[in-house]
């Protein structure tokens, strides 16, 4: 898919959004069926980010960058409740992010040691997650997605 939609202006930008604690997710599907056009899955967390995916491959990005087994490691390396959380402080809350995802984007995933938090990054948002309370149901929802998404988009 080219980098350019007509009529749409595109930029690129990096953005970092810190999670811990309970985080609230949700997960829908819209269109008229498996492969349909204008078909897309939406996964919204807490009221920070919300990720919408157009196609299969858009998908599975999010789906690998979260649940690849080789970054399992850094996952189990985080508190079940970290001691300071974005709730304790309010002035790092900040304003909600939307993606809306098209085909392949490029994921890392890494534990920050001085932070002592997950790093994930999916093209140009990176997710710093403090704790397991907040990995484990984000998570959770893209496996979620990841099953949804053959359906609503059609197998490869």
């Amino acid at each position: 898919m080219s980098e350019f939609i007509a009529g749409v202006y595109r930029q690129r930008i990096q953005a970092v959004v810190e999670v811990g604690g309970d985080v609230q997710v949700d997960v829908t599907t819209h269109g008229g069926g498996r492969g349909a056009a204008g078909s897309y899955i939406t996964a919204v967390f807490g009221v920070q980010v919300m990720v919408t995916m157009f196609d299969l491959v858009a998908a599975q990005s999010y789906v690998q960058g979260w649940l690849d087994p080789a970054d399992e490691w850094v996952f189990e390396r985080l508190p079940g409740l970290a001691e300071t959380s974005v709730v304790a402080r309010p002035e790092a809350r900040g304003p909600a992010v939307t993606v809306r995802a098209h085909g392949a984007d490029e994921h890392r995933v890494q534990f920050d040691q001085p932070g002592q938090a997950a790093r994930v990054r999916i093209g140009g948002l990176t997710w710093q997650v403090l704790d397991r309370a907040a990995a484990d149901p984000i998570r959770e929802a893209w496996r979620h997605v990841g099953r949804l998404a053959p359906v609503v988009f059609g197998a490869r």
